[in-house]
């Protein structure tokens, strides 16, 4: 019932048109006929003839109008859909920043062993969860070849990412923090500099305090 409330509401705005058109066409025909009919230049017969053939013309004016409404209204809701679509993918990925983002940020200040090893706790799942995300992503479906490099290389940087703070958590020593906090914050800022190229070519914020599609 919903379904079909929407239909006539969207379709009543292309009904008022149609019906207008018809009302003007047919009173100027109607006009037409009744002067040509006192005037005395045409016969029953042959205004029966026309009002057929007129007739005939406006039903195929007719369909037209409705065949060509409904392609436009198909052409539309395709358009929102891959707009939609496009804005969930890209979405996937701004994710996937965002944890690049917090990762270098904490990185940067360079904290602790026993610090990485809390953050890592509470952090590996989502990192876990963008990474899965990116890697079912259809990147082929993005667009535009840069969007899909960009994306590929952002995928790889948080890869290698997550490799390193994994190796380091399973037989890292603490005089090798400061070489891994090194290779966290380059491999972030590899996968920051492939987000801000992504979000270029899409035509959406970068800042990702402020992400606007």
């Amino acid at each position: 019932m919903d379904s079909f409330k929407r239909i006539v509401v969207s379709s009543l705005g292309f009904a008022l048109k149609t019906f207008w058109a018809c009302l003007f066409i047919s009173f100027f025909f109607i006009l037409v006929v009744v002067t040509l009919k006192y005037a005395g230049s045409v016969k029953s017969s042959d205004l029966a003839s026309w009002v057929q053939a007129v007739g005939s013309i406006g039903a195929i004016a007719g369909a037209y109008a409705v065949a060509n409404w409904q392609i436009q209204k198909q052409k539309h809701q395709q358009e929102v859909q891959d707009k939609n679509r496009l804005q969930a993918m890209y979405a996937v990925v701004k994710c996937a920043a965002e944890h690049l983002e917090s990762t270098r940020v904490f990185a940067v200040q360079r904290p602790p062993r026993v610090a990485l090893n809390v953050f890592w706790q509470h952090m590996s799942g989502a990192f876990e969860a963008s990474m899965e995300a990116l890697k079912v992503l259809p990147v082929h479906e993005l667009g535009r070849a840069e969007l899909v490099i960009n994306c590929m290389f952002i995928i790889g940087a948080m890869s290698k990412l997550q490799s390193k703070i994994n190796q380091y958590m399973d037989s890292g020593t603490d005089e090798q923090l400061e070489e891994t906090y090194t290779e966290i914050i380059t491999h972030a800022d590899l996968s920051m500099h492939s987000w801000k190229q992504f979000s270029k070519y899409a035509g959406i914020n970068s800042d990702l305090q402020d992400y606007n599609i």
